[in-house]
């Protein structure tokens, strides 16, 4: 199968989202917010690809299941992780808009690798300035 971040990708959403990641993906689709869900699941990707313990849940296996997270797991853990990896972390191209989505899927064009931005890791120097100078 197709493989993110040298993981094998699995099948479903419940088994590579935790249930409070599911459960937002949710409301976001349920409240048509596609912009906010796209961006949402590409800090999620980001994640999954570059962050330590996000990855070696992963590797575990059977880690996110239907019940979300093991109770060994910690949520806030993983959006500390998922916060620090977007203070890092910059797209190279600007994010879709909520019309440039929408003609997306009216056109039957709408796909993952259409929406997804790459990212770019900041050199030391670089953050400096985004954090304020600190």
């Amino acid at each position: 199968g197709a493989s993110v971040g040298g993981l094998a990708a699995t099948p479903t959403a419940t088994t590579v989202l935790t249930r409070w990641e599911r459960e937002a993906a949710v409301t976001m689709c349920s409240q048509g917010r596609v912009a906010d869900l796209a961006r949402f699941l590409a800090l999620v990707e980001l994640q999954i690809e570059h962050g330590p313990k996000r990855r070696g849940l992963l590797r575990q296996g059977s880690t996110f299941g239907a019940g979300g997270l093991r109770p060994d797991v910690n949520r806030e853990e993983l959006r500390a992780e998922r916060l620090q990896l977007a203070e890092e972390w910059r797209k190279t191209e600007r994010e879709p808009k909520e019309q440039e989505l929408l003609g997306l899927y009216l056109d039957g064009q709408l796909t993952w690798r259409r929406v997804r931005r790459p990212w770019q890791k900041l050199s030391p120097a670089a953050e400096a300035p985004a954090r304020g100078g600190q």
